[in-house]
């Protein structure tokens, strides 16, 4: 049962990050770096489950508030490239972190 609420936590953070990721994300007008760290969070904290999660709330947070047309998820070809191409820096800062933390511990 303790594990669980462990893991439930870890998650949790994932969420919060992307919570706290996006306003800053809007008030600095870097959407890429702050989601990029909220990953590296998650990651370096949760692990490699809660860090995918991150990038899956974060791209869809992406999408929604930072790709034209704003506030739809119906946007230009121009703009799926933008989120395309952001997409695999962010899984690799997830694999770093967790070898990161695998490296610290042995």
């Amino acid at each position: 049962m303790r594990e669980d609420y462990g893991r439930l936590k870890t998650y949790l953070l994932a969420v919060l990050a992307c919570a706290i990721a996006l306003p800053i994300a809007w008030e600095l007008n870097a959407p890429s770096s702050c989601f990029l760290l909220a990953a590296m969070i998650s990651s370096l904290y949760g692990g490699r489950g809660p860090g995918y999660v991150t990038i899956l709330i974060s791209s869809i947070l992406f999408d929604f508030f930072f790709l034209l047309p704003r506030f739809h998820f119906l946007h230009s070809r121009e703009s799926f490239l933008r989120l395309v191409e952001t997409r695999p820096g962010h899984a690799d800062s997830n694999h770093v972190a967790v070898l990161c933390v695998r490296h610290s511990r042995d």
